[in-house]
């Protein structure tokens, strides 16, 4: 459990292909991590752009002794508000800042010395500074920017682009978000999006046959 973090996209809005709900109520926020401490998951994963998901945070950080250690990520083309963030939280500082638009640094006409502002700038409000990608073409930032010490990928039992990067790669933490890319992988064909029908049944056929040569 303690390499465990919870998203909590959906907290502030309505995220993966399963989320029917419009809203997580407070009481339910307040529940799901509670239980999570009970678990002894000590991480959760937010972002300045997921609505009211600090806010949430934050109330339920309010009747808590120990609190989380809280990865937030923030879009550095709009005015960088990491004292928000904090206030937001109710904790005094971050774990870890990610930056949450990486393809702007790759289509900046900025100087380097601006994008080593802002990350000194958080430094500041967080322990830690990374990057969160989309793409494997954004690994390349990781090469100018010796200032980010963690990195998150989207990465799950069907998404093989990433394999040469995690063969290379040993001075950097990873962090693996979408690993049920979504929910789909666990999901019901029912719930299955109409255009996503056709790949969910490929999909399905080989997570079968992978579950049956694990034995699982």
């Amino acid at each position: 459990h303690k390499k465990i973090i919870i998203g909590t996209a959906q907290f502030g809005s309505k995220y993966g292909i399963n989320n029917n709900l419009e809203d997580i109520k407070q009481h339910n926020v307040n529940e799901i991590l509670n239980y999570a401490k009970k678990l002894g998951i000590e991480y959760l994963d937010t972002a300045q752009g997921y609505g009211k998901s600090e806010k949430k945070i934050g109330k339920t950080h309010k009747n808590l002794n120990h609190k989380f250690r809280i990865i937030s990520k923030f879009k550095i083309d709009s005015d960088l508000k990491f004292d928000i963030s904090i206030k937001n939280l109710n904790v005094k500082k971050l774990h870890l800042a990610l930056v949450h638009n990486p393809e702007i640094i790759l289509s900046s006409k900025n100087k380097r010395k601006n994008f080593i502002k802002i990350l000194l700038a958080a430094k500041k409000y967080s322990h830690n500074i990374g990057i969160s990608v989309n793409q494997t073409n954004e690994l390349q930032i990781l090469k100018n920017y010796k200032e980010f010490s963690y990195i998150q990928i989207p990465f799950n039992i069907m998404d093989t682009r990433w394999n040469n990067f995690f063969s290379r790669t040993k001075k950097i933490n990873i962090i693996i978000r979408s690993i049920f890319l979504q929910g789909l992988l666990i999901t019901k064909k029912s719930n299955c999006p109409k255009n996503l029908n056709n790949k969910f049944i490929k999909i399905q056929k080989k997570l079968e046959k992978i579950k049956n040569k694990l034995k699982r």
